[in-house]
């Protein structure tokens, strides 16, 4: 359906061969002094008070009680569309203390007979704009159909929102007659409970339409939207509005609010501030245990990036904004600063801890207080990808630009959101992301609950461009955005592959001729109050547009598909048309040129490729084509590299510099022109998530920075197995950096002292059976290859069992079998099959998506407790990724027998542990669970069972099999570890949490959130004491406890402080 609303579009210019008209195409483009249409008088709307009553009507749909004599009566709608041919359509309004009552009469000529048969049954819709504010609206839809249909939604205008989830149950009836059909409904008024409020005067649009005879009935006069809605006075004014349900009726299972526990439970940490004690102690720590900072391992550098999308410069600063993501693909994004010599200044993005709580209220889950200093604890998100703190993977930003007041603009390039930010990453009081604000009654997380996680098709575009390009921003001095439909390159190609959407799933705030010639334009918009993105011009006069600077009043952009610059100039009109530049006389094409930079002399900085920019295939268009696209280029020799040119200026286009070659993926380019000579800094121009300095006279290279492989950059838990591991005997450390399951791909494996020195180190492999860099979630897996390094037992995948030998997990088609050496490497043969492998799992079946480690243990008599699929000896083989979800534990002897079946049942397990006594101690999802994504802490008797204790565990709990079976999307495995001494360790989200394992008490939590500039006493910043970002893995080795903190990119070392006396007096 069309939403209703103003028309923001500026009038279209018919398209002329002449150049000289042509030229005047681009007018609309800078020529806007004069105000836009939506911005004139509104239309005076008619009034409507809607009568109360004291007998309420049966809903029955005859309209033939007293009480429907004295209700208000719209009187006939008028015919908007089609042929007038008799048929009329009226509503009648009344109310009482809980309940607007509508009652709607369709009648239709019976002499009128269609020129077609109508294709779609006749429907009425019903917009209620129930507080007031002439954007919002509740739209109820009443489909006169044999079965008749009444659905509903909650919608915004401007910005654009849709909830799908907004179904809430009211009494309707429908009847039919001869030549008239009627309805009734009972609304009421607690339903309006997307806004906090229900206004007195509230605004109603009726209209139907799919009547045989092509008419549309509207009543007001038109159906343009609710700045023109009628209004409806006499309503009972409420200051508050209950919770909103969010009922998942008709809709797919990646719709993912939690149920009233859930939320209830969001809703009291909400309300919380927790007090620390000294290390960052939680309340409730009773001091038998202590945790204290004792350093950092591997600590990330800042410069270690997936991939760069976006620079933007602060001249009078001398600060570089860089927007980046922690892995080339699937990853989250991170916003940093730098100075001129690229030294680390500051993280915008994740948020820093000690920013108040009211400048980032949506973000913050809770607060602490430690000594004097509030710190800000904020949300997790778990989307198809990185966990993140500022929604689902959809409402990430690619690009960045620098407002003239400082405020950073940020946006999508799937769906077009549009954010804004202060330097200091808080959030504007007035508003901050385009698909939130807080007058709605829900808070910000409700953004994931109510959209479709995957490809988010209810939320139509509000940036203009082109939906998965690249676009390019310019900001002017006087506060206009311009924006490029931007180009289609092999980062975004990737973006939309791998995150498995095309353009088919889009559409759009901003209407313009047709999906193709959407790539064709450069708008002007103005951000104004409530991030609300004003329309101010566009032209569709280029093929690709691409980077965009000003000169002055002249406006020059990239028109890359045709080879070529454009110079407009104040007055709209085309100055110039740059197609090639001048060096020793001789001149030469631009070819393909896309990123634009200018300094303080007009010199002007283009990034060109090799060769005439091919025609745009559009193969974003369907996940099928770009599939094939890219599929295509894996394995092929990489492209051609490009370089970037200094030209004189746009009016004089000498060649004055050219850099070395560039990478071929590079996207953007910055100029800071407030040192003498320029600094230009270039996105992934050495490679994927590099950063280069040139210097601006003659482009030569000052400075490279990159992931240098000597520190962490992106340690996630993937696959299962556990991306931290030390050995008992000599305490030495093993961790994986950059893996990624999903794409079939071992990351780099150190091997570390207890002082952080790297021991050895292990390149990355992948693991697919195409052995291709180029790598992709659909190609198939090489079990030789999946097993890495068989000659060497002492690794990170290796269980140090109690019984002093080691064991490998090995995956092969048939299954899974144990292996089993001593610390030298000699192979321990089991009785039962006279080798030292043990088999003990079927396989799971596969084509993409293989099988992976859910745990095991050994105790100090070499039993082997093991994590199988329940179904592990049905005759059903393989077994399905849907049932693989259900676990068993089996128990085999030293010499390889089975000793226990099923020793215990359980979903979605997460590791497992066995304590020197036979006890388990697991994570799964329970059965009985208060809401779905519930996953326990739990131990267990060596007999199996029900748990002798439990508790809600609070790590990351991943996607894969919780909310998805097989996926590899986002999997995480335990996060918890036994010292050996009475204690489990466990992570929280940001904390440590110490767990006395005979009663599940706990003893002790320890940490808080912190970014990369938080790293406790003695720094710059001091607060929080123990600053942990999101841990992916845990291990304690006597007396240290080790936390691989995924966000900030290092190993926290803490020192374990253990008071014998308090746990005798506890």
């Amino acid at each position: 359906m069309n939403l209703p609303g103003r028309n923001l579009q500026m009038r279209r210019t018919r398209s002329l061969r002449n150049c000289q008209v042509a030229a005047a195409i681009l007018s609309s483009l800078l020529c806007l002094n004069r105000a836009p249409a939506a911005a004139s008088a509104a239309e005076e709307r008619p009034v409507l008070r809607v009568p109360l009553t004291d007998s309420s009507p049966r809903i029955d749909g005859h309209l033939t009680e007293p009480c429907w004599k004295d209700a208000a009566r719209t009187g006939p709608f008028k015919v908007t569309r089609g042929q007038t041919t008799g048929a009329m359509t009226e509503a009648f309004l009344l109310r009482d203390a809980k309940h607007l009552y509508i009652g709607l009469r369709c009648a239709v000529k019976a002499a009128a007979q269609p020129a077609k048969p109508s294709k779609h049954a006749e429907t009425v819709e019903l917009l209620v704009d129930s507080n007031g504010d002439r954007n919002s609206y509740y739209l109820i839809r009443i489909t006169n159909e044999e079965r008749p249909k009444v659905s509903s939604s909650y919608n915004e205008y401007d910005p654009p929102w849709n909830d799908r989830t907004w179904q809430p149950h009211f009494k309707s009836a429908m009847v039919r007659e001869a030549g008239v059909w009627a309805a009734e409904l009972a609304l009421l008024f607690n339903i309006f409970n997307k806004n906090k409020t229900l206004a007195a005067k509230i605004g109603l649009s009726i209209r139907r339409f799919g009547m045989a005879t092509g008419e549309i009935h509207c009543w007001p006069g038109t159906f343009p939207g609710l700045g023109k809605a009628a209004v409806l006075t006499g309503i009972p004014a409420r200051d508050h509005m209950p919770e909103p349900e969010y009922v998942l009726r008709g809709l797919t299972r990646w719709y993912r609010p939690p149920g009233k526990a859930g939320r209830a439970f969001l809703a009291e940490q909400g309300e919380q501030t927790i007090q620390f004690g000294p290390g960052s102690a939680h309340p409730g720590t009773t001091g038998e245990v202590k945790l204290e900072l004792e350093g950092f391992l591997l600590a990330g550098d800042p410069h270690a990036r997936g991939i760069i999308w976006d620079l933007a410069v602060d001249q009078k600063k001398g600060e570089l904004y860089v927007l980046s993501d922690t892995r080339p693909v699937r990853g989250v994004a991170e916003l940093r600063v730098f100075d001129r010599r690229g030294k680390y200044l500051r993280t915008i993005m994740p948020l820093n801890p000690n920013l108040p709580r009211s400048s980032v209220r949506d973000l913050c889950r809770m607060t602490a207080r430690e000594g004097g200093t509030e710190l800000v604890i904020p949300k997790l998100f778990l989307p198809w990808g990185e966990p993140s703190m500022y929604g689902d993977w959809w409402h990430h930003p690619q690009k960045i630009a620098l407002a003239p007041d400082g405020d950073v603009i940020l946006s999508n390039i799937y769906r077009g959101t549009l954010w804004r930010l202060k330097p200091d990453g808080s959030l504007p009081a007035d508003r901050w992301t385009s698909t939130y604000h807080c007058r709605r009654n829900e808070p910000f997380e409700s953004t994931v609950w109510t959209q479709e996680s995957w490809h988010v098709p209810d939320l139509k575009n509000y940036m203009p461009f082109h939906a998965l390009h690249y676009p390019y921003f310019c900001s002017g001095p006087d506060g206009a955005l311009y924006v490029s439909a931007g180009q289609s390159s092999r980062p975004t190609r990737l973006y939309a592959y791998h995150f498995e959407v095309g353009e088919e799933d889009v559409t759009y705030h901003w209407h313009v001729g047709g999906k193709e010639e959407r790539g064709a334009h450069v708008w002007k918009c103005r951000i104004r109050p409530g991030l609300k993105l004003e329309r101010r011009g566009s032209s569709k006069a280029f093929a690709e547009p691409c980077g965009l600077v000003l000169d002055g009043g002249h406006l020059i952009v990239a028109d890359a598909g045709n080879n070529r610059l454009r110079v407009v100039g104040e007055d709209g009109r085309l100055v110039a048309s740059v197609t090639h530049y001048e060096d020793h006389g001789k001149r030469y094409p631009l070819h393909d040129p896309t990123a634009l930079a200018i300094d303080d002399r007009s010199n002007l900085y283009v990034l060109v490729g090799s060769k005439k920019r091919p025609a745009d295939l559009r193969v974003e268009r369907t996940l099928r084509l770009l599939r094939r696209a890219v599929d295509a280029a894996a394995g092929k020799p990489p492209a051609a590299p490009r370089k970037l040119i200094k030209l004189k200026s746009w009016r004089r286009p000498e060649l004055l510099a050219v850099s070395k070659p560039l990478d071929a993926d590079v996207l953007q380019i910055a100029v800071d022109a407030g040192t003498r000579p320029p600094l230009v800094w270039v996105a992934n121009g050495d490679g994927p998530g590099s950063l280069l300095q040139l210097a601006g006279d003659d482009l030569s290279v000052k400075a490279r920075f990159a992931d240098s492989g000597e520190s962490l950059s992106c340690p996630r838990q993937s696959g299962c197995q556990a991306i931290l591991n030390i050995d008992p005997h000599t305490g030495h450390l093993y961790v994986e950096d950059d893996s990624n399951y999903r794409l079939k791909q071992y990351g780099t494996v150190y091997r570390l002292d207890q002082q952080g020195r790297v021991l050895k180190k292990w390149p990355p492999r992948f693991f697919n059976a195409r052995r291709l860099e180029g790598t992709s979630p659909w190609w198939t897996l090489d079990y030789r290859r999946h097993f890495r390094c068989p000659n060497e037992p002492l690794f990170i995948d290796s269980i140090f069992g109690k019984d002093g030998r080691v064991y490998r997990w090995k995956l092969g088609k048939a299954g899974v079998e144990i292996l089993r050496f001593d610390r030298a490497g000699k192979p321990i043969p089991f009785k039962a099959s006279g080798t030292n492998a043990l088999f003990v799992d079927h396989a799971m079946r596969v084509d993409f998506w293989h099988d992976v480690y859910h745990g095991m243990d050994v105790d100090r008599r070499g039993n082997i407790y093991y994590v199988a699929k329940v179904d592990v000896d049905s005759k059903r083989r393989p077994v399905s990724a849907y049932h693989a979800l259900h676990r068993q534990v089996n128990v085999y002897d030293a010499d390889g027998k089975l000793k226990k079946r099923r020793l215990l049942v359980l979903d979605c397990v997460r590791g497992l542990q066995v304590d020197n006594e036979g006890s388990l101690y697991a994570v799964y999802r329970p059965a009985k669970r208060p809401w779905d994504g519930y996953l326990a802490l739990s131990k267990f008797s060596p007999t199996g069972g029900d748990p002798l204790w439990s508790r809600r565990w609070e790590g990351c709990r991943g996607e894969a099999q919780v909310t998805n079976a097989p996926c590899h999307c986002t999997t995480f495995r335990h996060d918890q570890t036994l010292d050996g001494k009475g204690y489990l360790y466990a992570a929280g989200k940001y904390s440590v949490q110490v767990i006395d394992c005979e009663t599940g008490a706990l003893v002790g939590e320890f940490g808080s959130y912190g970014n990369m500039d938080c790293q406790g006493k003695g720094s710059k910043v001091t607060h929080p004491e123990l600053p942990f970002g999101t841990i992916s893995a845990l291990a304690v080795w006597k007396d240290r406890l080790f936390a691989v903190d995924v966000l900030n990119r290092r190993i926290v070392k803490c020192r374990i402080v253990y008071d014998r006396a308090k746990r005798k007096a506890g």
